[in-house]
């Protein structure tokens, strides 16, 4: 499924606008094939839906809608399924009769899946545990609306698009609003490992489950027995995540997530295609090259060249339209991508998320910004919160005001959900819980929006037995030390991926990374850092003189800023004009991400009204 919507009031008839929200198509031409709606005693929901999907289950009793995909846990499948598989629809359905929606227990994946129990006259909609998949809503004058799309939401006529200034704030900070607040007033956002359950009486939602739940202090499983633990479930995995199609899409960078799921991978290399993106001559085109061709894959590389340059703004709009505004145009690489993709196929698997899982977290100037590290090194100090504000106003994208308005309760609510609620854990486990329930998944989840009109996006790494398993290991990155540590921890961070690697495919050990270095050079010996220091050192310096090899992104998209900057960075009462200021100053070619992020939020904006 590519989008669903539903409106629902229990109360009375339906009202504003019930015809598909939907109907008028997007905005750019999507490989969409159908377009279906579904009349429920109290409601209707109306779904996209790619060709060869099955996504929607009805009986005499309940519907069943699922977006994304859904497996059985393996200790629910071993017993009960003989095998683990995707579930579909009727399965759902199957579990739910069985357990009601105490079924989240038994199922695994990237999904949300909403029952309507006709019989009890109830909606439940429930988000994954580290959900990707975004599902939206608002509840208004008794009619409640959810959907995959923002977008739909204002097409059904209940609200008007209005700016949440709260929100606001938060995103400079974090780079992301928190909990459940999205940019707009009234639309919402379900948390992951949360379930909507609405009927006449109430609309609540809870979670079922927390991060914190995964975190080991003792007890781990001796190294060598969880490497072997670790590869034969992600290889078990593996199958059940391609075992619904016949061919798929291989992620395959220079780095070590997508070569260890490849050396894991134990289907006919004619059934996958193997592929990455970037600028001719990088290493993330090269490697990936070298990698098939010694190892016999199929392989395409996507060259963001002239042609990718020159079509810039269409792909960047795309963009920033099917992320729901949460995506930079500086994203535009993912449907330019994925549009030659995937005729190949509609599944793709992917390495998001392993590096912060597996490696112990260091600075990601995209993922994090620096006042959420400082605000968590400072543990809730006033001094570390006063520093917060003030970098924040000096950037300048806000009026004052408004900062001064929401900062304090915003602050304070930090400490509640992410110093106080965490207590009982160190200050790096509090992050971890931070960075995977909050900013990495709200990250990952502007790439995973963006393709999902093109492909199914699979995600081994935050696999629930994956995890359950890896946070039993000492492997897990959480148990590696202080965040941002030196580059030897880091190194011996992938020596998990390089010990799978040669365990079971070993000649892919030996072709250099990204890092200068070959997994084979992580592996246990005395002399292993003479083999990889001055191996990463002089990478290191050939980078800092060549420069950026992949993305151009802030020359590619200059032309698109210098279009619309002045339509849309005028001062208001929420924005200052230092949109405007920065771009005169020739501030956006330096690639900075609030300022992106500020422009294509209110070019985003712009669009609604």
């Amino acid at each position: 499924m590519v989008d669903i919507c539903g409106i629902f009031n229990f109360k009375k008839e339906l009202e504003g606008n019930c015809t598909n929200p939907f109907a008028k198509g997007y905005s750019f031409n999507h490989p969409v094939y159908s377009l279906k709606e579904t009349k429920i005693s109290c409601g209707k929901v109306f779904c996209v839906e790619m060709e060869g999907s099955a996504c929607a289950y009805s009986d005499n009793v309940n519907r069943i809608f699922i977006l994304g995909t859904a497996f059985a846990i393996k200790s629910y499948s071993d017993q009960q399924l003989h095998g683990n598989k995707m579930l579909s629809p009727s399965d759902i359905n199957g579990l739910y009769a069985k357990f009601g929606i105490e079924m989240l227990s038994c199922i695994k994946g990237n999904f949300v899946v909403i029952v309507y129990d006709d019989h009890k006259k109830q909606l439940f909609i429930a988000s994954s545990r580290l959900n990707t998949l975004p599902i939206f809503y608002c509840y208004k004058d008794n009619n409640f609306i959810f959907s995959s799309s923002v977008k739909a939401i204002l097409e059904c006529g209940s609200i008007e698009p209005e700016l949440n200034e709260k929100a606001l704030v938060e995103q400079l900070i974090f780079y992301h609003p928190l909990q459940g607040k999205t940019c707009l007033k009234e639309i919402f956002q379900l948390p992951p490992a949360s379930i909507i359950k609405f009927n006449q009486e109430e609309l609540k939602i809870k979670k079922y489950w927390q991060i914190e739940n995964l975190f080991r202090e003792s007890r781990l499983i001796p190294e060598r027995d969880a490497l072997y633990k670790c590869v034969d479930l992600m290889k078990e995995n593996l199958k059940a995540y391609t075992s619904d199609t016949k061919k798929f899409l291989l992620s395959l960078t220079a780095g070590f997530d997508s070569r260890t799921n490849l050396a894991l991978t134990e289907r006919d290399p004619k059934d996958f295609l193997c592929y990455s993106y970037g600028m001719p001559g990088s290493k993330q085109i090269e490697i990936p090259l070298l990698i098939s061709t010694k190892s016999g894959l199929n392989y395409k590389a996507i060259y963001l060249d002239e042609a990718f340059e020159r079509n810039y703004e269409k792909y960047a709009l795309m963009a920033l339209d099917s992320s729901n505004g949460s995506a930079p145009i500086l994203r535009a690489n993912f449907p330019y991508a994925f549009e030659q993709l995937n005729a190949f196929s509609k599944v793709n698997i992917t390495g998001l998320f392993g590096s912060e899982i597996i490696k112990c977290f260091h600075r990601a100037n995209e993922q994090v910004s620096q006042e959420t590290m400082d605000l968590f090194m400072g543990k809730g100090s006033e001094k570390s919160h006063e520093r917060t504000i003030k970098n924040i106003k000096s950037k300048g994208y806000i009026n004052n005001n408004i900062i001064d308005k929401y900062s304090r309760e915003i602050i304070e609510e930090f400490n509640t959900n992410y110093i106080k609620r965490l207590e009982g854990l160190d200050n790096i486990a509090r992050f971890y819980v931070f960075l995977l329930e909050e900013s990495v998944r709200k990250y990952f989840m502007q790439e995973v929006m963006i393709e999902r009109y093109y492909v199914d996006n699979r995600i081994p790494y935050i696999d629930e037995d994956f995890l359950e398993l890896i946070f039993k290991t000492p492997f897990a990155g959480l148990y590696k030390g202080k965040v941002g540590s030196d580059i030897f921890s880091r190194r011996n961070s992938q020596l998990f991926y390089a010990e799978i690697i040669q365990m079971t495919n070993p000649a892919l050990g030996g072709i250099v990374t990204d890092r200068g270095y070959k997994p084979k050079n992580l592996l246990p010996s005395a002399f292993r850092v003479f083999k990889v220091l001055p191996l990463y050192l002089m990478n290191k310096i050939r980078n800092n003189i060549k420069g950026k090899d992949t993305f151009k992104s802030e020359l590619w998209s200059k032309n698109m800023v210098e279009k619309y900057i002045y339509k849309i960075g005028k001062q208001n009462d929420i924005f200052s004009d230092k949109l405007v200021k920065n771009f005169e100053d020739g501030f956006h070619l330096k690639g900075n991400l609030r300022f992106f992020s500020t422009f294509s939020l209110r070019l985003w904006f712009s669009d609604l009204r």
